[in-house]
């Protein structure tokens, strides 16, 4: 029987003014990648982007 892994939950928010909608979507993709890839090092990214105004 194998031991269990507990996975580390990292949680990210970012919020920006409408005018950088651009480079806050740009970076939730970036975030993604890495999220995946931090999925097979047992680190689960929770992320949250939205604007401010």
């Amino acid at each position: 029987m194998r031991p269990q892994t507990v996975m580390q939950k990292i949680r990210l928010f970012l919020a920006s003014s409408s005018e950088l909608k651009e480079d806050r979507e740009q970076f939730e993709i970036f975030i993604y990648r890495k999220c995946k890839a931090w999925f097979d090092r047992g680190i689960f990214c929770i992320s949250t982007f939205g604007k401010i105004f």
